[in-house]
């Protein structure tokens, strides 16, 4: 079978420890900022000129024309 290595004698080998240690608090940070409601809307425009849900209209109807092709395709190649 396979021998394990020995470590020199001189250098005795720890065991690898995942525990940090003690850990220090820290300054405590606090948002000042007052809490915001400016998350993109359904009607916000995008860089293509389109709203979010025009965008998402288009991805939808894009994927229901792939699938419907690739089911005619299935169909005649077999």
């Amino acid at each position: 079978m396979h021998d394990p290595e020995v470590p020199p004698s001189g250098s005795p080998r720890q065991p690898l420890s995942l525990d940090p240690g003690p850990r220090t608090p820290g300054p405590v940070l606090q948002d000042h900022r007052s809490p915001t409601t400016d998350h993109a809307s359904a009607d916000e425009t995008i860089p293509f000129g389109l709203s979010w849900r025009a965008l998402y209209g288009i991805v939808a109807a894009t994927l229901v024309v792939l699938i419907a092709l690739f089911s005619l395709f299935t169909g005649a190649f077999e």
